[in-house]
């Protein structure tokens, strides 16, 4: 509230030159992240939910801050199964992913061994939500993890995953 308010008393070119700013750092942190997960994924690039180069995948990125693996996603009309509703398969294809890559970006590659998921409502398609995946715990060559989907505009859980990983024990990226 305050920043907002005192943001006003600025001319509207120096408004300008923060907000250009503030665009061109996020996409300079859009592109990092985007080569960071090319480079680190020569296996995956056509994965359905990360995968940069899949013409109909959902091209997401992700990326750990305070120890939770972070994307956003907005649903397209191409995404529902009912009219106007994100299809549930989407939803468990991306928070499937969003652990994984929890998992991935510790420097692992996993394998989902079993996936439980809760739907909590529906999601209309064109709403922007955020993915969260963290690690409850790891025991030798298992992770348990768990995943959720909220939606931006009103902090609301539309659905959460529990899922145990096997850690790969023939790739050269594990710890």
């Amino acid at each position: 509230g305050d920043v907002l308010v005192g943001l006003a008393n600025y001319p509207q070119i120096i408004l300008d030159i923060i907000l250009n700013e503030l665009i061109a750092f996020h996409q300079q942190e859009i592109i990092s992240a985007n080569i960071l997960m090319r480079e680190l994924k020569p296996n995956a690039n056509n994965c359905f939910v990360c995968g940069p180069n899949n013409p109909i995948g959902l091209r997401l990125i992700f990326t750990i801050q305070d120890d939770i693996c972070l994307s956003h996603f907005t649903p397209e009309p191409h995404h529902c199964g009912y009219d106007g509703v994100t299809h549930g398969g989407i939803i468990f294809s991306a928070l499937d992913d969003v652990m994984a890559n929890w998992l991935f970006l510790q420097g692992h590659t996993a394998l989902t061994a079993k996936c439980e998921i809760r739907y909590k409502d529906s999601l209309p398609v064109g709403t922007r939500v955020r993915l969260e995946g963290r690690c409850l715990r790891q025991k030798a060559r298992l992770a348990q993890m768990i995943g959720l989907i909220i939606r931006e505009d009103t902090n609301q859980i539309i659905a959460e995953a529990e899922a145990s990983f096997m850690l790969s024990t023939e790739s050269g990226m594990n710890n």
